[in-house]
């Protein structure tokens, strides 16, 4: 399964889970399975988390190869 960066980038800037949730407008449930690779963000999600934790969503959510 491809990986993701939200959990090292969102410890890098020093937010926990609640805080990044609340800032980003995402449920703390969304953001553990997102953590997880459970599923795919939609666009919009990855756009907020990205916004949240000042960074680009390819930065989070690396592409393979499309």
């Amino acid at each position: 399964m491809q990986s993701n960066h939200v959990r090292k980038v969102r410890a890098a800037k020093g937010f926990s889970q609640v805080e990044l949730a609340a800032h980003a407008g995402v449920g703390i449930a969304t953001l553990n399975k997102l953590e997880n690779w459970n599923f795919r963000p939609s666009p919009a999600t990855a756009e907020k988390l990205a916004k949240a934790l000042g960074c680009k969503p390819s930065d989070i959510f690396p592409t393979t190869g499309k």
